[in-house]
């Protein structure tokens, strides 16, 4: 986000800073360019924002800082700002982000992953991806997609439908197992950079049926309709040959009837 305020109140001789509200958007991005931390925040604060991404040493990244104990003591990440809101009304299905462990100290990896807690309280419950990336201190950026369908609950959260419509918090963090929400204790240095929003559809499989139809089946986002497309080679242009609507899960299936006039047949989707 390029813009940045805060409102500051006095709270029994204490100043709280309020990021300002605002929701989720498909497409968004955190590049951290503009030199702050894009309301990412631990328990003390911000995050450092420095130089040396995956674009060289013009491209800013968030640098996480954990010292293997107290409020410090683990790579979590929280946004309570632009990253909450209706991820369904969004279309968001996934978040990518690039990630480069920098110095890992009392462990051989690192296993990040994302979650979403259904309140700020301490011990609260959540949603998190059974789906880790596994970051060495190999001195790489390394990119990583987290998808919604691989969320787990931790404790007992409302349903992940009304969490995805509203969450309290979104986290990146460090943790070996998808049991926790609050993450695993760990010294060292890690960088996050690009972290995107997005609407993750694909094929799954084609499977031809008798008389020739080749059935399409896929997984995108719940209660939302695709335009199928497809072409007889790589060459030519896609068109599109018809429609498939998302189940509430995410799946969606699309028989092509003509397909058998047709020695070879490429399919793909199309998102709204």
């Amino acid at each position: 986000m390029n813009l940045r305020g805060t409102l500051l109140i006095s709270i029994a001789s204490s100043m709280l800073c309020l990021a300002p509200a605002r929701a989720i958007v498909n497409g968004q991005f955190d590049t951290f360019e503009d030199g702050t931390s894009e309301f990412w925040g631990y328990g003390l604060g911000d995050w450092l924002v420095k130089p040396g991404g995956p674009g060289g040493m013009s491209d800013n990244y968030m640098e996480l800082f954990a010292d293997g104990s107290g409020f410090q003591g683990k790579f979590v990440a929280f946004n309570r700002s632009q990253w909450l809101g209706n991820y369904t009304a969004a279309q968001v299905n996934a978040i990518e982000m690039d990630i480069k462990a920098f110095s890992i100290v009392g462990a051989p990896n690192v296993n990040m992953r994302l979650a979403f807690r259904s309140s700020t309280a301490g011990g609260s419950p959540g949603y998190v991806t059974t789906f880790a990336a596994t970051i060495t201190a190999d001195g790489q950026w390394h990119h990583a997609v987290f998808r919604f369908s691989t969320l787990t609950a931790v404790g007992v959260p409302p349903p992940l439908a009304t969490v995805l419509a509203g969450p309290a918090e979104v986290r990146i963090m460090n943790s070996t197992s998808p049991n926790t929400v609050t993450g695993d204790n760990v010294a060292g240095f890690l960088g996050i950079d690009n972290i995107h929003a997005f609407t993750d559809v694909s094929i799954l499989s084609t499977t031809r049926l008798s008389g020739g139809t080749i059935r399409v089946q896929g997984k995108g986002v719940a209660n939302t309709t695709y335009t199928i497309e497809a072409t007889p080679d790589l060459v030519q242009t896609f068109a599109a040959i018809g429609t498939a609507a998302a189940a509430a899960d995410g799946t969606f299936q699309f028989d092509d009837i003509n397909a058998s006039g047709f020695t070879q047949r490429f399919y793909r989707v199309k998102t709204p």
